[in-house]
């Protein structure tokens, strides 16, 4: 991993500290660093097809050993981006819901 995309895994994580896990900044820099990782992949040899040998295991075939571990961290990262998307939606909508109550009992 090069130092700039550590540096920005270490910026996502202050980052989450500070704001929050579900903070859409933080979520927008973790697509950046996404795509970054995307780029890298394909320097480092593109990213390992999925397949499955005869007895049903996973198997991941071409790129390099550093383009596999770059692929498992870039499929890692879009769990996380998948999922706390979801939540940060979720709490904006709630937070939307309660002033809409705050404001229907203030009338």
């Amino acid at each position: 991993m090069t130092v700039s995309l550590r540096h920005g895994f270490c910026k996502l994580m202050n980052q989450s500290r500070e704001d929050g896990i579900f903070d859409p900044a933080g979520l927008d820099h973790a697509c950046h660093l996404q795509q970054r990782l995307l780029r890298d992949i394909d320097g480092w040899g593109g990213a390992p097809m999925p397949a499955r040998s005869d007895e049903g295991d996973l198997l991941w075939l071409g790129g390099t050993d550093e383009s596999r571990a770059l692929a498992e961290v870039e499929r890692r990262l879009d769990q996380f981006i998948t999922k706390a998307s979801f939540v940060s939606r979720a709490l904006e909508a709630e937070v939307a819901l309660e002033r809409r109550r705050a404001q229907l009992g203030a009338a």
